[in-house]
C-alpha cells in the first residue's frame, strides 16, 4: 500500500520534470499523510493540489473518510472506482514514500526512494477534490517490507495515463500489469528512518534521515 509519502524536491526540478506550464511554488513535504492535499497532474503540464482520500461521487458531502489507494486488480470492477479509471486519471508527484515493519512491539519506518534522489510520479485517480493512489503486487525486493506497493509509473508513460481517450485494454492495462512496458521497478534504496515518522503532525528533514 501508500499511506505517507514526500516531496522534497525544488520548484525547478518539478518544472523541468513535468514540462510546468506555469511555475509553482510549495515548500518541501517530507511526511505527506492521507486528509492532506498533494500535488497531482489531471492534465500534462499544470499541478493541481487534491486531497488525498478519493471519494466517489454518490459519496459527496457525507462525512466518511476517503479510499487512499485502489488496487489495480479490482478497480476496474469497484463502483467507487471504475468511472474515475476510466476517466479521471492523474499522477500523485512524489520523490519518495514510507512502510512499515513491526519490530519488538515498535512500528519502525522505512523510507524509501530513488538510488538517484529523482522524482517520480504514482498512478492515481480523481473525482471533484479528492484522489487516490493505485497499488500493485509489491517487487521481490520490496516484499519483506509490503506485498503492496503503489504503482509508479515511467515518464513515458505519463500522457497516455492522463489521457481520457486511451483505450484500456490496450494502452492503460499494459501500463499497469506489463513490468517492461509500464511499471518503474528497481534502482530503489530503503533505509530505517525515525519514528517521528509515525506523527502524522510531524514535518521536517529528519523523517527521511538515515538512523
Amino acid at each position: 500500500m501508500c499511506g505517507r509519502f514526500s516531496l522534497t524536491v525544488s520548484a525547478d526540478v518539478l518544472a523541468a520534470h513535468f514540462h510546468l506550464k506555469n511555475g509553482i511554488v510549495m515548500k518541501p513535504r517530507y511526511n505527506i499523510a492521507p486528509s492532506q492535499v498533494v500535488p497531482v497532474l489531471k492534465v500534462p503540464g499544470t499541478i493541481e493540489f487534491l486531497q488525498w482520500g478519493f471519494v466517489p461521487a454518490w459519496r459527496q458531502g457525507k462525512q466518511e473518510q476517503g479510499f487512499i489507494n485502489a488496487r489495480v486488480e479490482t478497480i476496474s470492477q469497484k463502483p467507487s472506482f471504475r468511472h474515475a479509471f476510466q476517466k479521471r486519471r492523474c499522477l500523485v508527484v512524489a520523490d519518495g514514500y514510507y512502510e512499515w515493519k513491526t519490530i519488538s512491539k515498535i512500528k519502525q519506518p522505512y523510507y524509501i526512494r530513488r538510488e538517484d534522489r529523482s522524482i517520480f510520479a504514482f498512478a492515481g485517480i480523481w473525482e471533484n477534490e479528492t484522489c487516490a493512489i493505485l497499488t500493485t503486487v509489491a517487487d521481490i525486493h520490496l516484499l519483506a517490507f509490503h506485498e503492496r506497493m503503489p504503482l509508479i509509473l515511467p515518464p513515458s508513460t505519463y500522457s497516455t495515463w492522463l489521457n481520457p481517450g486511451s483505450s484500456l485494454k490496450d494502452q492503460i492495462e499494459p501500463l499497469m500489469y506489463d513490468r517492461e512496458n509500464g511499471i518503474e521497478e528497481n534502482n530503489f534504496e530503503i533505509y530505517a528512518v525515525s519514528t517521528v515518522v509515525n506523527n502524522p503532525a510531524f514535518e521536517g528533514p529528519q523523517c527521511i534521515q538515515a538512523l
